[in-house]
């Protein structure tokens, strides 16, 4: 037979279990719904974006065959990946509330006059007005209907336009046939990468890996050009009938590369000048493989 304390012990094993179900099941308790979504739009139905920014430049992006996605307005450039996504996030982004728009009281909400406005194929828009002060979710406003929303979109759309600007300097696959540097020029001619001035001594290897610097160059980031003077820089692209103009505008505290036909620059840790402005340094025999000095292996350079 069972003492007391068994008893009690199987009593309480079954009160708890008891409690395990109440929690799960919550009977009686109806699960909320599920949030809508701010807009009914498929990600990857979106071709076009536009955006709109009271006393700043607009910003348009076309997506291309490819799936890649191009400025097209203030100017034509391959745009930032990562900012794109960014922006297509507004795709999945829940509304936490909404209310119908009444014009007397859209003020309130900063969206009378709003400051920034995103329009997706042409004929979707979404008006962003101003913050809740605690829990900071924005005020947005989609077919004569306000919504709360988190507050992730606003402050990638409010940036200056290069920031949607791709931070690679040349496009990908580019090959280098020839670049002219404040202190140095390498061209391929005769079968054979000639330099000026030519050093006493280099390898076919070195000139590679100054153009590789140059063909993945990634900018810390791009801003509008500050009209600043500075040394030019031509490189010759493979397929390109006139060659990319740029100027070095400083060394230091960022190695600042411009492109004045398009109004920006890029901006490059200072640590970048040895690697973009000079060849490396030769490896020691022991060290260095076996190059012929002949058309390089490297398919993106020759």
């Amino acid at each position: 037979m069972m003492n007391k304390r068994n008893l009690l012990n199987l009593g309480l094993l079954a009160l708890i279990g008891l409690l395990i179900l109440l929690v799960v099941y919550e009977p009686g308790i109806e699960k909320p719904a599920e949030l809508p979504a701010l807009l009914q739009l498929d990600k990857a139905a979106v071709k076009q974006i536009a955006i709109h920014r009271d006393g700043q430049q607009d910003i348009e992006l076309q997506r291309q065959a490819d799936g890649q996605w191009l400025v097209t307005s203030p100017l034509q450039y391959p745009a930032d990946q990562y900012r794109t996504d960014s922006l297509l996030r507004v795709t999945t982004i829940k509304s936490l509330g909404s209310f119908a728009a009444e014009p007397q009281k859209l003020a309130a909400y900063n969206l009378a006059e709003s400051r920034v406005s995103l329009t997706l194929n042409g004929d979707t828009t979404i008006v962003f007005g101003g913050s809740t002060p605690l829990d900071h979710r924005r005020y947005v406003m989609v077919n004569e209907r306000v919504h709360l929303i988190a507050d992730t979109l606003y402050y990638h759309l409010i940036g200056n336009y290069p920031t949607f600007l791709r931070k690679q300097l040349l496009n990908e696959g580019s090959r280098i046939e020839a670049i002219t540097l404040p202190e140095l020029s390498v061209k391929w001619q005769d079968d054979r990468w000639q330099l000026s001035p030519e050093p006493e001594a280099f390898s076919a290897d070195q000139v590679t890996q100054l153009l590789d610097q140059w063909r993945l160059a990634s900018a810390l980031e791009i801003r509008p050009y500050d009209n600043n003077p500075g040394e030019k820089i031509t490189i010759k692209i493979t397929g390109e009938e006139q060659p990319l103009e740029l100027l070095l505008t400083s060394h230091e505290p960022d190695l600042v590369i411009a492109r004045p036909v398009l109004g920006i620059q890029y901006h490059f840790d200072a640590s970048h000048s040895d690697k973009l402005l000079q060849l490396p340094p030769m490896k020691l025999p022991e060290e260095e493989a076996q190059v012929e000095e002949t058309e390089p292996a490297d398919e993106h350079n020759h």
